[in-house]
């Protein structure tokens, strides 16, 4: 069974689908999973998913500027 949204309904995204909306690579939307950037959950099978409720509003905190270079992780893995 696919998670496809998640108990408040709001649409879950892959990995890919989220790199997309965000205009970022994969391994970009792995490292905000990892560093805690975006809230992940998991599939049955480990998967990754991603509210997309908490996609936009990342994507709408880098787009106003809300969010400094210092709070998203570098690509990489590098600190600054």
């Amino acid at each position: 069974m696919e998670l496809t949204h998640s108990q408040d309904g709001d649409e879950l995204l892959t990995v890919a689908e989220a790199a997309k909306l965000l205009g970022v690579s994969v391994d970009t939307i792995r490292r905000y999973s990892r560093a805690g950037t975006l809230a992940t959950r998991r599939t049955p099978t480990n998967h990754r998913r991603f509210n997309r409720g908490d996609v936009i509003a990342l994507l709408r905190k880098e787009v106003c500027g809300e969010v400094g270079p210092q709070e998203l992780p570098r690509p990489g893995g590098g600190e600054s």
